[in-house]
């Protein structure tokens, strides 16, 4: 199927059955949810336990991904973006949510630290290689900062601003 193989290419084989998992899983989630192309964080289809399960599972496609190499799980990175952002916008509810479930938290337990990481991966351009807690990561040299991270223009720091 031509969606395996742009997993394969693009993540790597080790990385794209999760990813494989992942767009399955938010496929069958979103059954019923009425999706537009404005839909919010707030969204039914964002609850805890989705999200839980999509960090997971990008959570294991960057360890393999990683280990394969280190563009790879770049690539991984980025792909995982949207998945962090709606952990960012709803992270008291989803605190509440993991204490309650006793759930280990997949993320930087502070959000100033997990927003400032998420920043940093948004918004930097190629050829740099980043260092983070326990791994690093190779920025591809064609790879642009994003610069928006919505129609209206928001700015991926006024979105991390806002977080305070």
């Amino acid at each position: 199927m031509l969606i395996d193989e742009f997993l394969n290419g693009y993540y790597g084989k080790a990385a794209a059955p999760y990813i494989r998992q992942y767009l399955d899983f938010m496929a069958k989630e979103a059954q019923g949810v009425n999706l537009i192309c404005y839909t919010g964080t707030d969204s039914p289809l964002f609850r805890y336990d989705v999200m839980k399960k999509a960090a997971t599972l990008w959570n294991q496609a960057f360890d393999v991904a990683s280990k394969e190499s280190p563009e790879l799980g770049w690539r991984v990175l980025q792909g995982e973006l949207p998945v962090q952002y709606v952990w960012l916008v709803r992270w008291n509810e989803f605190k509440s949510a993991a204490a309650k479930a006793n759930d280990e938290w997949p993320y930087d337990p502070d959000r100033a630290q997990a927003a400032a990481r998420w920043l940093q991966i948004a918004t930097t351009g190629g050829s740099q290689q980043l260092q983070f807690p326990g791994f690093s990561v190779t920025v591809p040299a064609q790879w642009s900062a994003i610069t928006a991270i919505s129609e209206g223009g928001t700015t991926p720091q006024a979105f991390v601003a806002s977080l305070k």
